[in-house]
């Protein structure tokens, strides 16, 4: 009852922000003819979404080899990867993204233990590359001149993005290598009076033995990280660098196919701030906060009379259409097996 509330209230976000992009864009677009466009770039923007996905699926796959003995196929990294895409989509700060896809790991014979580690490797190779993407930052500047750019909003969203992506990776990292500091956490929370008073005895004990035998799995699984075949590693981390430049194809493409010619490395720039700031918000998605984020920063660059149907196409493509595309996926190659 409470995930298919979450679902629904994430759905229902989604549809609400989507009418009102859909209003702004008509509202304020005008003088525009058709004989501008150019449609092959709103393909190459559509492909990018598409190739985003594929990157997520195959840098699960690959993370997914450090379970030894029990790796996962493709078909089935392939489904766990989408649902839990989807999951982030409609969850607020995308939190119900991994808790899913533990889920759907049991269901395939991976433990709660060995499939949190797994997605901490996960976790800790994407937010790397995210700390790396926000330091080359001050270099493509300086690099490629770019004159577009306001230098102070610049440096000032920079120095945030990267504060929050330190803590976040430091966060993951110490849990990853001293993971007896959640036992000493869940035993303070779970002795709480008003927690046993909430719980019961009963249920605190039950959880306490759950959090034992998690943490026992997870160092079990922990003793052969010397094992990993790093080759997995450096791929997976290869796919979030493509999936990063893929994000940035999407505005360029469709600034392209409204006539309007900017650099690539200013848009990545933009790209990485944006979503570097918005992530981690506690709302499904980002829903309306990316919106905002991305007609705030790219208006230097696209006429108002465009700039609400660039922000709505751009949504549909980032967001609405993978959406769309993984609910379909993931179902038809998981749940439906299961019926």
């Amino acid at each position: 009852m409470k995930v298919n509330g979450t679902l629904k209230r994430g759905l229902l976000l989604a549809g609400l922000v989507f009418f009102i992009l859909l209003f702004l864009a008509l509202k304020f677009t005008d003088s525009f003819s058709p004989s501008e466009l150019k449609p092959q770039y709103l393909v190459f923007s559509f492909i990018s979404a598409l190739l985003i996905l594929l990157c997520e699926a195959l840098r699960f796959f690959s993370v997914s080899k450090i379970l030894k003995g029990k790796n996962l196929s493709f078909r089935e990294a392939l489904a766990i990867s989408f649902a839990g895409v989807f999951w982030a989509r409609v969850t607020p700060g995308g939190a119900g993204g991994e808790p899913f896809q533990l889920y759907l790991m049991s269901k395939k014979g991976v433990n709660t233990g060995e499939g949190t580690a797994m997605i901490f490797v996960n976790a800790i190779l994407s937010v790397t590359m995210r700390v790396i993407l926000l330091l080359m930052i001050p270099f493509l500047l300086m690099l490629y001149s770019i004159p577009d750019v306001k230098l102070n909003l610049v440096s000032e969203s920079l120095f945030l993005a990267l504060i929050i992506g330190i803590v976040v990776l430091g966060i993951l990292l110490y849990i990853l290598f001293h993971p007896q500091i959640i036992i000493l956490i869940g035993n303070y929370l779970l002795s709480r009076r008003f927690t046993i008073r909430i719980l019961t005895i009963k249920r605190t004990k039950m959880y306490l033995d759950f959090i034992k035998i998690f943490i026992d799995d997870f160092q079990n699984l922990s003793k052969e990280w010397n094992q990993i075949d790093l080759l997995n590693i450096i791929s997976a981390f290869f796919l979030i660098f493509g999936g990063w430049m893929l994000t940035a194809l999407i505005p360029y493409f469709l600034l392209k196919s409204i006539n309007i010619a900017t650099s690539f490395p200013l848009i990545f720039i933009l790209t990485i701030i944006s979503r570097a700031l918005t992530d981690f918000l506690p709302i499904p998605g980002s829903i309306g906060v990316q919106e905002l984020s991305i007609a705030t920063i790219f208006k230097t660059l696209v006429p108002f009379n465009f700039l609400w149907s660039f922000v709505f196409v751009w949504r549909i493509l980032f967001y609405y259409l993978p959406l769309i595309i993984t609910a379909l996926v993931s179902y038809s190659l998981f749940f439906a097996e299961q019926s």
